[in-house]
Formats: C-alpha cells, sequence, structure tokens
C-alpha cells in the first residue's frame, strides 16, 4: 500500500509543476477595487483611476419579490489611463458584457449590492460596485 500512495504523491507532484499559460513562478497580476456610487480610485499598480459613473438600466428581482429570472443591471464605469486614455465601461451584472478593456487591463463587474426594493429607486450613493482589474 505505500508503494502506492508513494506513486500518487510522485504524479501530483509531476502534474502540478507546470500550468498552460502561465509562466512558472509567475502569477497574473490582478487588483480588486469596491466603489460606491459617484467616487474614484487609482488601482494599485495599475496607470487607470476608475470611477463609478452611475447605474442607467436595473432590472434586477428585487430582494422584497419572488421572480422568475435574476433580471440585470447595467454599470457605467469611466476609465482612464496616465496616457490620457478613456473609456466609458458598460458592464452588466448578469448578462454580457461582464468585462472590458482598456490599455491591455480587463476590468469586470464582479458585484453590484444592494439589491432593488420593489417600487424603489435608489440613488447612485446608495450603490457599491466590486470590479476585478487583471493586468496583461
Amino acid at each position: 500500500m505505500s508503494r502506492w500512495l508513494w506513486a500518487s504523491a510522485l504524479l501530483l507532484v509531476a502534474c502540478g509543476r507546470n500550468t498552460p499559460g502561465i509562466a512558472e513562478g509567475t502569477q497574473p497580476s490582478e487588483s480588486v477595487v469596491v466603489l460606491r456610487g459617484g467616487e474614484s480610485a487609482q488601482v494599485l499598480g495599475t496607470p487607470l483611476r476608475l470611477t463609478f459613473r452611475g447605474v442607467p438600466v436595473d432590472f434586477r428581482c428585487p430582494s422584497d419579490v419572488v421572480c422568475v429570472s435574476a433580471g440585470d443591471a447595467t454599470v457605467e464605469i469611466a476609465a482612464v489611463s496616465r496616457n490620457s486614455f478613456s473609456k466609458l465601461l458598460l458592464l452588466h451584472a448578469y448578462q454580457q458584457p461582464q468585462q472590458d478593456e482598456i490599455a491591455g487591463y480587463v476590468v469586470r463587474l464582479e458585484g453590484l449590492e444592494p439589491l432593488p426594493r420593489a417600487g424603489i429607486r435608489l440613488p447612485l450613493e446608495d450603490y457599491r460596485v466590486t470590479l476585478n482589474v487583471v493586468a496583461p
């Protein structure tokens, strides 16, 4: 039985040595950014500054209602890089596109809170967005 365990351990080590698409000893660089409505932040280690500009469409299922579908919401993120390149990112909560690219960086919408309540329009300041920024 100990030979079998020894062979299994060697196989696991050998298979885990190289991951396709990632050079040995490196990991993709990513940052998580959380913004309230209207806030801006410089993404650490990148030339990007992101501003949460709004939620022009929020048709997600309200928290106090039972829905057949989750719905969707669109989030506006203004992205500016240090070289003055700017882009308005329109990202969706549940549908596509949930991510966009600027200056080689991928910005992905990871979360939008809170869920709406039936018949109540939330002010921008009440929203909080979570973004994941992945370096090239």
